[in-house]
């Protein structure tokens, strides 16, 4: 089943957002700092990382006209560079529920791109986690979720309610529990999706990746083991390819596929899954020498949605957040330069 997307999307911006954005991204930055007093300074969310494979990314064909955009205009193949992870600010091990995320960066890629000083950078992140919605409207409600997590049982009060409407708490915090409870057999056997949408040409869409097939390991890690998830997708990927596709869901209305609100569901229903691309991490190491070298540069990269061609916006409140949120944590762990091959 197809359907035709809805081209009447709009973002609502409020008067003060940029400054307010810039105070959240203050207080997100604070916190990568603190935690930089016990350990090396790294990403402020998404610390951790399960690995780093190098993958191919093929743009499928006979698009539907208003999903040929970009690379998406035809078929064409594109070298990615990919990092798993764990979603929290500290290193935790895998027995511990928390958010995941995949994040893919693909070179050679054309355009004009959205960030200022980068419009000529040849890349474009794909940003995903878990989850399909997210348990937090604003990026203010997000933050505070993320300082009352990260601290001390005394603090952790003023954080979460200072945040949060009254009205709110409880399905806030049912909603985030939902989401980090969620079963993770293997990295590469469950779906990673966006929660938040973004432009695509006229249309605006949410993607996702989808497990079509992996080998499973050789010897299956230890369920109790602290690195189980890196352990399996090591043993997926030396025992063959990882492969995924890249589906889009287009907006249809703002009832029932909101742009500004990322805890509601798109409904399958409603707005069915495209298929654009394929995404295949073709059988490697990740602990040789080629491995180790990748490795290393990825950790030193920023993956970040608005490392994107202008037809690619990322969309609604979270997003916009996000453009500062990010711009100001790569600049306090002096993240790399955007790659302009692979390492």
């Amino acid at each position: 089943m197809s359907v035709t997307p809805s081209l009447s999307w709009r973002e609502e911006i409020p008067v003060g957002e940029a400054e307010a954005h810039e105070a959240l991204a203050a207080r997100l930055v604070a916190l990568q700092r603190q935690r930089a007093q016990t350990r090396t300074l790294g990403r402020a969310l998404h610390y951790r990382s399960f690995g780093d494979p190098v993958g191919v990314f093929e743009v499928l064909p006979g698009l539907p006209s208003w999903a040929q955009v970009g690379i998406f205009a035809s078929p064409g193949r594109f070298d990615a560079l990919a990092r798993f992870s764990s979603g929290n600010g500290e290193p935790q091990p895998d027995t511990k529920p928390d958010a995941r995320g995949l994040a893919v960066k693909l070179l050679g890629v054309p355009g004009k791109k959205l960030i200022k000083g980068l419009e000529d950078a040849t890349t474009f992140d794909l940003v995903c986690v878990l989850n399909r919605t997210m348990p937090a409207r604003t990026a203010a409600e997000f933050v505070g979720l993320v300082e009352t997590v990260a601290s001390s049982p005394l603090k952790a009060p003023r954080h979460f309610f200072g945040a949060i409407k009254l009205g709110e708490v409880v399905p806030v915090l049912r909603r985030a529990k939902d989401g980090l409870s969620k079963p993770v057999p293997s990295l590469c056997a469950v779906e990673w999706h966006t929660a938040t949408p973004i432009r695509w040409g006229a249309a605006a869409v949410k993607y996702g990746f989808f497990p079509i097939s992996s080998v499973a390991p050789a010897k299956p890690p230890d369920e109790d083991a602290a690195d189980r998830l890196s352990q399996d997708l090591r043993g997926r990927l030396a025992a063959g390819p990882v492969v995924f596709e890249l589906r889009i869901q287009p907006y249809i209305d703002e009832a029932r596929t909101p742009i500004e609100d990322p805890r509601v569901l798109w409904e399958d229903a409603v707005s069915p899954w495209l298929p654009v691309a394929r995404l295949t991490f073709n059988q490697q190491s990740l602990d040789d020498e080629a491995g180790r070298r990748r490795r290393d540069a990825v950790e030193g990269m920023s993956f970040d949605p608005w490392h994107a061609p202008v037809e690619f916006r990322p969309l609604g409140e979270i997003n916009r957040a996000r453009a500062v949120a990010y711009r100001e944590s790569v600049i306090a762990r002096g993240a790399s330069a955007e790659p302009t091959g692979l390492p």
